[in-house]
């Protein structure tokens, strides 16, 4: 968690619209009010002369199935960052920086499928902020980006099914 508060404070776009976010929560909520201790700890990154940041009020604002995440429980990062991002993406909507995840994070792949014909093609876009990438037994990160375009053969029920999603989608 400390990482990934380190490493969202270091993205200057984040961080600006972090702080430009005015009256996140109510003076006596902050305690409970997750932009309010985000932008705490961003803060205090920026003007402490301290090595340090107590995350524990960060930590009990960080909600999971709405109860704050247990610390004492091992998160792997990408199931942190989700939940936070979450989080975030719902408390960010009635603000002025509603898009501030999408416009800094985020992204979009894009699935086709495409009949052995040609006589058909489906295209979907869907968004993303955090693309997992497994290096083990890929010489480099563009031989694991490869795997995103390699191409997949349909056939049979498959063909049916591809001219299926065009007549729902049309």
């Amino acid at each position: 968690m400390n990482s990934l508060l380190q490493q969202l404070y270091a993205v200057p776009r984040f961080r600006k619209g972090v702080f430009s976010i005015e009256n996140i929560c109510a003076p006596e909520l902050k305690t409970e009010c997750l932009l309010y201790q985000l932008q705490f700890a961003f803060s205090f990154l920026q003007e402490s002369a301290t090595k340090f940041l107590e995350t524990l009020p960060f930590c009990a604002t960080c909600k999971d199935e709405g109860k704050p995440i247990n610390v004492s429980r091992q998160m792997d990062a990408n199931e942190f960052f989700n939940k936070l991002f979450d989080n975030l993406e719902h408390l960010l909507k009635p603000t002025t920086q509603s898009n501030l995840l999408r416009d800094t994070f985020g992204d979009l792949t894009t699935n086709m499928l495409t009949c052995k014909e040609k006589t058909s093609k489906v295209e979907r876009d869907e968004p993303f902020y955090l693309l997992p990438v497994e290096v083990k037994n890929k010489e480099d990160l563009n031989a694991y980006l490869e795997l995103f375009i390699e191409r997949e053969n349909l056939t049979n029920d498959d063909k049916y099914f591809v001219k299926l999603i065009i007549v729902v989608l049309m």
